[in-house]
C-alpha cells in the first residue's frame, strides 16, 4: 500500500541517519518502474513518489541532528521541528493523493 511505501522510505532512511534515503527512494523507484512498465499501475500513481521524497528529507534532517548530537556540535532536537513538519506535510499530501485517486 501507499502508506507502507511511505513508512518504508522514512524508517529505512532514518535507521541509517538519512544516508540511506537515496537507496530507499531507488528501491521504490524500481518498484514503480516495474509496475508502470508491466501496465499494472496508472501513470498518475507516480505522484505518490512526492510524499516519499518528503519522508526521506524528514529522515535526513533527523539523521543530521543525530550526527551533530554524537559529535557534540548540537542536538537532535534542533532539527526535530523541521523534520516533523516535513513528515506531516508528506502525510497530508499522501492522504490527499489517496482520496483524489478514486476521482482520477
Amino acid at each position: 500500500s501507499f502508506f507502507n511505501s511511505f513508512l518504508f522510505v522514512f524508517i529505512f532512511s532514518a535507521a541509517f541517519f538519512g544516508f540511506a534515503a537515496p537507496i530507499a527512494l531507488g528501491i521504490e523507484g524500481l518498484k514503480y518502474a516495474s509496475l508502470l512498465s508491466a501496465g499494472l499501475m496508472p501513470v498518475y500513481d507516480i505522484l505518490f513518489a512526492i510524499p516519499q521524497v518528503l519522508a526521506a528529507y524528514s529522515a535526513s534532517l533527523l539523521g543530521k541532528g543525530a550526527i551533530e548530537d554524537y559529535q557534540g556540535k548540537g542536538s537532535v532536537f534542533a532539527h526535530w521541528k523541521d523534520a516533523v513538519k516535513w513528515f506531516a506535510v508528506g502525510v497530508v499530501f499522501l492522504v490527499i493523493l489517496i482520496l483524489a485517486r478514486s476521482y482520477l
